[in-house]
This record gives C-alpha cells, structure tokens and sequence, in this order.
C-alpha cells in the first residue's frame, strides 16, 4: 500500500503537480488508511529542518535586502579577460549560495553576469549555466546550503541521536566542488555562443512616452526624434495601432502619441526631465524617489501577469517605469507585456509590501540597499550569531538560527511581516507533509523491500552500493522534485547501511550529494530554469554539460566520501 502511494507521488510529480499539493495528499492518504497516525504525520512539521529551513529563507533575504551583495560589480570590471571574470563570477556565486537560496544568489547575479558579458562583446550563455550550476554546487558546502542537506539532517539525528555540525560537510564537500568549479572552467571552451551579445539588453529597459503639445519636434518623423532623445525609439502607438520596426521610422510624430521607447535607467531619468514628453507608467504616477531595480524570482505573484491586468499601486505600491529581458528584445506595449521569471523591472514608487514577498530580488550591482546602515549591522550579527552557535555549541541547530532570526526581529532590522513574506511556504508545507511518507515507508518496510531488491549481488559491496545509491537517487532527484527525492531515498539508504552493517551516515551524506545533482536538464531546478531563456539554452546544452558534470561529481564523492563518514 505504501509503495503504491509512493509511486503515485512520483507520478504526480513527473506530471508537474505541485509538490506541496502531492506531499499534503500523500500525508491525508496515509492517515485514512491508518499507515500512521495523525500526530506522526504532523510530525514532519515541527522537526528542526523544517524550523531551520524557514529561518534560512528570512536570514538569506535579509542578506540580499541590505545591498551586502551588491558590490561585486567592482571586481569585475576591473578584470580584462572574459574567462577570468567567468572564473571569478562563478567563485563569488559559489560563496554567496553556501549561505543563501541558490535561486535567490543566481537572480542577483545574473543581470551583472549579462552585463559583463555585453562588456566583452561575449555570448551570455558562456556564463550563464556556469553560474547557475555553481550556486547549485555551492550547496555542498555548509549544512544550510540547501533544503536537502537539512532533512538529511533530520535523518541522520533520528538514527545516530546527534545533529550533523554547521561545517560537518564542507571538508567532503570543498573537495566535491573544486572538481565541478574545475570542469566548468574547463566547460567554457565547450559551452555554445547561442544567444547574440546585442540582442541581450540587461541595461535597456522597455519604456513608454506620450507626447505632448510643447513636444519641440512635433510633426517630425521618427527618426529625427531618435537623435533629439536619450534611448533608442523602437516604434509608436498611434491612433490605437503599433507601428514599429523600419516602417515606423518614417512615422510622423503627434500630440498623445506613444513612444515605445528603450533604455538604461540613466536615459529614464533625463527623459522624465525632458519637456514636451511624458512617462506612462504601468501602475501609478511616476513619483519623486529613487528608481530601484529588482528580479522577478520564479514565485513571483507578477509572473506570468501583464501590468494591465494586476493593480499595481494600491496592491504593491509599485510604479513600473520599464521592463528588461534578456534574450530577444522587446517591442510592445509596456501594458501587454506579461512579466517572466527572470525579468527585471524598473520601479518607483513607496512600495507597501517587502520585497520578497512580492517575489522580486534586487539586483547585484544596482547599488540599492533597501535597509539603514544600522539595520545592516543587525542583520550581519544575527547571521554570524546563529553561524557560530551551529559551529561552536552543542545548542540544537534550530535554536540557533531562531536565536538569529529573534536578533534580526528584535532589533527592527527584519520586520515581522517581511519575515513571514521571506518564507517560501510551499517549500515548508512539502518537506513538512513528506516526512509523512519517509516514516510510512520505515515503519511499514517498505524501504526495506525497495532496498533489497535494489541493491543485490554485487550491489551488496559497499563502495558499488553507495555507486548505485548515487546513480538512482541521482536519476530520481532530476525526474522529480530533488527534495522528494531526498525523502524517499534516505530511508531506503538507512535500510541499505542496515544490511551492510555498516553506519547509516555515509549512505545518508550520499543521497545528499546525489540528490543535489541535478543538472541534466533545466527543469531539474529552479536555477537552472532562470538561465534557460537568457542563454538561449536548450534541453540538449544543459545534458551536453550537465552529464559529464554529474558523473565526475558522483565518482568524486564515492571515491573520497568515506575518507570523511567511516563506513564502519
């Protein structure tokens, strides 16, 4: 019966039903059925993965709100050579990630990764999968780089009675990156230079201007506008009709025209002093204030809608100035556009929500730091406090980052609202429900039965076994959710170390390894879906590249891990 439940999640999951959606109706099946009872399947909800999880979520925003990360656009330029600054990019991606949401750390640096890249007159797609497998390799290194490492935690203390430490896998997990950080140095040679330098505008945002009647070359076609403005004029919305493209150009320019209109945030700021014109923006009047620019992450309640059809400023407080998408460049109406993962959108306005919980990350490089430098402070404190408590005391790796989160709240430096507005809860609600199932499968035999018949003959050998636990939790991790993955695979690990008679820690650090491999295709991970369409990528590039990746990073880890976890 259970593994029937089981094989349906996965099912469910390979069909793209939302995770949480399938994790609570898991948690509901086993319950009727009477496989556990209520309190155990709630269980999954208090365990300290679940409480530190949710802490990470507020303390990595409250990183990314402060404007801490947002000043590696100064090393950068300073470099000469598009290699080094690759090289470089994907060193600082992969510290920022040990600490904050792989996702979150490539929305940052992908805008300044497309920047330098026009620098150099240099395809975007030969640093764009390069970072986002960086941030995703970056995971390895500290026991909160990713959501995986922290339910394995939770396994691990149900069977040794002790948590993992805060840096427990980073001597495993330093030599395991440096492999991969090595191949995708070595990767650039191969990488494809698909998406055009030019075509990619990260600086050009997507902007609109209504001509009025002091406009001083009315009457004038579009052309000679162009010269007379900043920006690039990409065509007019005249009479109820978009013109654009070479046509457009010999358009007459008149009063209540609209111009569509590209260009940095610099241009939009002259152009909002420049007479005769107006800015129509999406979502209220423009407004005196500091222009801020800001990703759309993937969970983002804008994606996916036009400005049209969401009230923008008495719902967020949000007054769209423009919008800027890597890849093909835009050529429309401001108001039809309908907002991606991964845009960047150029607001204005006193916004009456955190920005997180409007799904939107501000740019690294943009200077903007939405925090005093007081706040700042607190914030850096809080995170240090609750490192030092994981790596020095014996306190409970939940305490600690609550003790953190408790600073950053305390002092004013994260209100309670933006906290709660940091937390991706269906990530919560389907680690907390999917617990469920990892104590269904254990306490009825499941795992047991997967594993005996996983695992026989010379699977039986332990190297060969942590080889083929590997490979399967790898495979699994990249068909469906690697977080799932990770939940149904530990307990079949914990049953297979039990047969070996060997310690179920090391079994347990390779599905955490292996069920963080997932770069075999872009839809495998979040990170990995943000750089699909920027780099002009396909399904082909990310195996082309990710295979060879997975298989040296699965053969490292094997070979090294029990060097690091005794197996006896």
């Amino acid at each position: 019966m259970v593994i029937a439940i089981l094989v349906a999640a996965m099912i469910l999951m390979a069909a793209k039903v939302r995770y949480d959606v399938v994790g609570l109706g898991v948690m509901a099946a086993l319950v009727i059925l009477g496989v556990i009872t209520p309190a155990q399947a709630f269980s999954g909800f208090s365990s300290s993965a679940v409480i530190v999880i949710a802490a990470a979520f507020v303390m990595g925003n409250a990183l990314i709100q402060s404007g801490a990360l947002s000043r590696f656009e100064d090393v950068l330029s300073k470099l000469e050579s598009p290699f080094a600054a690759m090289v470089v990019i994907i060193l600082i991606t992969t510290l920022v990630s040990a600490f904050v949401s792989d996702v979150a750390t490539v929305a940052i640096m992908m805008p300044l990764s497309v920047r330098i890249s026009k620098r150099f007159g240099v395809s975007p797609s030969k640093f764009l999968m390069p970072l986002a497998f960086a941030a995703i390799l970056a995971g390895r290194l500290t026991i909160i780089g990713s959501s995986v490492n922290l339910v394995i935690l939770q396994f691990v203390y149900q069977q040794t009675g002790r948590y993992l430490s805060f840096f427990s896998i980073t001597p495993l997990g330093i030599v395991v990156v440096s492999a991969g950080l090595a191949f995708l140095a070595i990767s650039w040679f191969f990488l494809p230079s698909k998406a055009l330098p030019g075509a990619v505008e990260a600086e050009g945002y997507l902007t609109e201007l209504r001509v009025t009647s002091d406009f001083p070359y009315l009457h004038r076609n579009l052309m000679e506008v162009e010269k007379s403005l900043p920006g690039r004029i990409l065509g007019t919305y005249k009479g109820g009709r978009l013109k654009r493209g070479f046509m457009a150009l010999w358009e007459s320019v008149d009063v209540d025209d609209v111009l569509i209109v590209r260009a940095t945030p610099e241009e939009i700021s002259s152009l909002m002093r420049t007479s005769g014109i107006e800015l129509v923006p999406k979502g209220g009047q423009v407004e005196a204030g500091v222009m801020q620019e800001a990703v759309v992450m993937p969970s983002s309640p804008l994606a996916g809608h036009t400005a049209e059809s969401l009230d923008f400023k008495s719902v967020y407080g949000i007054t769209i100035l423009g919008i800027a998408r890597s890849g093909l460049p835009i050529c429309e109406r401001l108001s039809k556009v309908v907002v991606k993962p991964g845009d960047i959108l150029l607001i204005q306005g006193q916004i009456n929500r955190p920005l997180s919980e409007v799904g939107l990350m501000p740019t690294a490089g943009g200077n903007i730091s939405l925090m005093g430098r007081r706040d700042v402070a607190m914030v850096l404190v809080g995170f240090l406090t609750a490192i030092a408590l994981a790596a020095f005391t014996s306190v409970p790796i939940g305490v600690d980052f609550v003790v953190g989160l408790l600073i950053m709240i305390a002092s004013g430096a994260v209100p309670i609202r933006t906290a709660y507005g940091s937390v991706e809860w269906p990530v919560i609600v389907m680690i907390g429900s999917f617990f469920s199932l990892a104590q269904a499968m254990q306490a009825s035999g499941a795992s047991t039965l997967i594993s005996s018949v996983l695992f026989m003959g010379p699977l039986r050998q332990p190297i060969i076994a942590l080889l083929a636990l590997y490979l399967i939790s790898m495979l699994l991790a990249n068909g469906v959710n690697y977080v799932a993955a990770a939940m149904v695979m530990a307990p079949i690990a914990i049953n297979l170390s039990a047969a070996l008679g060997a310690s179920p820690v090391p079994f347990l650090i390779d599905v955490m390894m292996a069920t963080t491999t997932v770069f075999l295709t872009p839809i495998s991970h979040g990170a990995n879906l943000m750089v699909l369409e920027p780099g002009a990528y396909d399904f082909k590039d990310f195996f082309r590249i990710g295979l060879p990746l997975a298989l040296l990073l699965m053969v490292v880890t094997v070979l090294v891990l029990p060097l690091f976890f005794p197996l006896g």
